[in-house]
């Protein structure tokens, strides 16, 4: 199965619907209520995009790139800044990891993505077509495959 097939079978009328994300992040902080900013952030995000899912796993500290799911998420953005070699570092490994799985969804949720793209030698051409570095990016990958059907 292609990567577009895997993306197509994942959408139902004009909703993509996805099983499983697991959200690898830096430490974040906690609403009032005890909801994390992070997760909130990235759920609102999604959703706004018609974008819903089952169910979230959420990775606190180093990130966990091996986890099967259909999207995978780092957002590390707190930490990240030139010459800060962590972030560059979880970016890199990311992107090995989708090279090696084509058909799993990969984002790199921060606003940051741009510097630690810089720090390891690389540009927004030169990663993945699974990749993608913003949900609007990710969502206008789903709406381009549904009118190609």
């Amino acid at each position: 199965m292609t990567f577009e097939e895997a993306l197509k079978g994942m959408r139902e009328g004009k909703k993509v619907k996805l099983n499983k994300i697991v959200f690898c992040k830096d430490f974040g902080f906690e609403t009032e209520d005890g909801e994390d900013e992070d997760v909130i952030h990235l759920t609102k995000s999604l959703n706004n995009r018609d974008i819903e899912y089952k169910d979230i796993e959420v990775i606190e500290g180093k990130p966990d790139f091996s986890k099967h799911c259909d999207l995978l998420v780092l957002d590390w953005g707190g930490m990240g800044c030139i010459g800060n070699n962590l972030f560059g570092c979880f970016v890199r490994e990311l992107l090995e990891e989708a090279e090696n799985r084509p058909n799993q969804i990969f984002l790199i949720f921060s606003e940051l993505t741009e510097w630690a793209l810089y720090d390891i030698g690389k540009t927004i051409d030169d990663i993945p077509n699974n990749v993608f570095t913003d949900v609007s990016k990710l969502s206008e990958y789903f709406k381009e495959l549904k009118q190609d059907d």
